[in-house]
């Protein structure tokens, strides 16, 4: 099969085709870029439940801060802080849509 375009019809097609990668790429690249940019913080659990979960602490204990493979780190015996990123990356890989 060949397919001819002229100037126009060529010039079109790649336009909408270069319009087409910079809408899918351009989000991954924001991303990647936000992960090596950004420097990463360790939350407090009252942080966690304020900036992130927008709960108190009570149900952020009861349904994320103890659920399998909510991240984060040990800070002495009794006390744990949470990778602000890894949080974050957490609750989108968690998110359940209907």
């Amino acid at each position: 099969m060949n397919i001819q375009l002229d100037d126009k019809s060529t010039n079109k097609f790649f336009n909408w085709f270069a319009t087409k990668m910079f809408e899918i790429m351009l989000p991954k690249i924001l991303e990647l870029l936000q992960q090596h940019l950004d420097a990463d913080v360790l939350l407090k659990k009252y942080e966690v439940c304020d900036v992130i979960l927008n709960c108190d602490e009570g149900t952020a204990d009861d349904h994320f801060l103890n659920a399998p493979g909510f991240p984060y780190v040990d800070f002495g015996k009794k006390s744990r802080r949470y990778p602000k990123k890894a949080v974050e990356k957490w609750i989108k890989d968690n998110t359940k849509f209907n």
